[in-house]
């Protein structure tokens, strides 16, 4: 299952290292769209952008845990009461 973890970790992490090379390298992107949203003060399009990103964040968070669920059946959760 340790493997499993470094799996998610890394594409919760890839995903930030694209969209902040996006925003100092790119023409094109959600990093990208940022930075030039933000330059040219269209405050609305640039959150808009940003909560695109942050639904795709929790998007891949949410099919990790569903692949998790599906292939470490034998994994025991813990309950809090």
């Amino acid at each position: 299952s340790a493997p499993w973890g470094y799996l998610v970790l890394s594409a919760t992490t890839s995903i930030l290292v694209l969209i902040a090379a996006e925003m100092i390298g790119a023409s094109s992107g959600l990093g990208y769209a940022i930075s030039f949203y933000q330059a040219n003060f269209k405050i609305p399009a640039m959150y808009a952008t940003i909560l695109v990103l942050a639904v795709l964040g929790v998007s891949i968070n949410y099919i990790c845990n569903l692949i998790e669920k599906r292939v470490f059946k034998w994994k025991e959760t813990l309950k809090f009461n």
